[in-house]
């Protein structure tokens, strides 16, 4: 699973 999406969701991964 790609932080990049992740990161929209959860925010959790980078912020990026």
């Amino acid at each position: 699973m790609p932080c990049e999406m992740i990161t929209l969701q959860l925010g959790q991964c980078g912020n990026q």
